[in-house]
């Protein structure tokens, strides 16, 4: 009877061993498991700072042409029946992502001539007001009369700021009605624009 009391004993204490060792071997698998998540997750500070690449998105901004159109030198009678030119020109400018139109700063312009400018000579009271790195000049071919049919027709003219050249761009005559010329900057912008690159 008394062996038989001292094998259960010994069974007793076996199999609280063995729940100790299956229970700390439980315990550092889940430790293991923990900190294999955590080094996953942590990423260096380098390759986060890579992925960011702040730099990269300055450069692009910087990297802008920056064009203003000055307003219309003949404009003003064409403008009070609702035909404009600057601004056809600078919304199809506009849609080119390497180019930044920087808006005509009127109230910067007081007791300055800006009306009527198609010469590089009469920029330069201007250009002490703005920083661009072109100007483009334009104005409408003939004289306006609501009166009689008339042909359409305008010119461009492209300073550089930084070398004060000046050259002919985009522009075109006998055209029939106005729509027709908003369409002919918007389908030949390409010729300006290709102008401005070429034009240092």
């Amino acid at each position: 009877m008394k062996s038989y009391y001292v094998v259960l004993l010994i069974l007793l204490l076996g199999c609280k061993n063995n729940q100790k060792i299956e229970t700390n071997a439980i315990e550092n698998k889940i430790e293991k498991s923990e900190e294999v998540k955590t080094n996953e997750s942590v990423k260096p500070y380098q390759e986060i700072k890579q992925e960011s690449n702040p730099i990269q998105s300055i450069n692009k901004i910087e990297n802008k042409t920056r064009i203003m159109v000055l307003p219309c030198a003949n404009g003003y009678d064409y403008e009070t029946h609702g035909y404009e030119l600057d601004i056809v020109l600078e919304n199809a400018l506009k849609k080119s992502m390497d180019i930044e139109i920087i808006p005509f700063p009127i109230k910067k312009m007081k007791g300055i001539l800006y009306q009527g400018i198609f010469d590089k000579k009469d920029c330069i009271p201007i250009l002490k007001k703005i920083d661009v790195d072109y100007i483009i000049m334009n104005r409408f071919i003939g004289e306006f009369d609501s009166q009689k049919q008339q042909y359409w027709g305008y010119q461009t003219r492209i300073l550089n700021t930084k070398s004060m050249k000046q050259a002919h761009s985009l522009g075109a005559k006998k055209i029939k009605v106005y729509d027709d010329l908003k369409m002919h900057i918007e389908t030949n912008i390409d010729i300006l624009k290709t102008d401005l690159k070429a034009f240092k």
